[in-house]
């Protein structure tokens, strides 16, 4: 098992390795926050998509409350392939956006709730990917992603409290 790589982790070493485990994922969302300010938007989401692996598994582990960094970094990764990454189709792009608006919502305790429902709804209405940034993200990526990734990243220190 590669101990820095979140997809491979398993419940046992998280248990195990709890505060290494959590500094790993810190400096992946660290790495995330440099390719998207690079606006290498395909490279982030495998980012995103190894963090949220990780925190699911943490989140399994039983204990400690992972949902709001799983509900902030999958809206953030809906965000980001809606917005941002345009290598794949449009129906793929809106495909993969609504599973991560579906995880937010799904992960969600606050909010991040309605705002998740208000980006599924315009995506299952159609509305253009252009429509979508100009509503949801009009300074895709400053504001929203970066903060919110900022802000996950400083507070992962929480779960070591547990």
């Amino acid at each position: 098992m590669d101990r820095y790589d979140p997809n491979e982790w398993t419940k046992k070493f998280v248990l195990s390795n709890k505060s290494f485990c959590v500094s790993v994922l810190k400096e992946t969302i660290k790495r995330i926050i440099e390719l998207v300010k690079s606006r290498d938007y395909k490279a982030s989401i495998v980012g995103l998509d190894r963090t949220l692996n990780g925190l699911i598994t943490m989140q399994n582990t039983g204990t400690g409350n992972c949902c709001p960094y799983i509900c902030g970094l999958s809206f953030v990764e809906g965000d980001i392939i809606a917005c941002g990454l345009y290598e794949a189709p449009n129906e793929k792009r809106r495909e993969y956006a609504l599973k991560a608006f579906m995880d937010a919502r799904d992960f969600s305790n606050g909010n991040m709730e309605e705002f998740a429902n208000q980006a599924i709804y315009a995506l299952e209405s159609g509305i253009s990917f252009d429509g979508f940034k100009k509503t949801f993200d009009p300074d895709f990526p400053n504001d929203l992603v970066l903060d919110m990734l900022s802000d996950t990243m400083q507070k992962l220190d929480d779960l070591i409290k547990y």
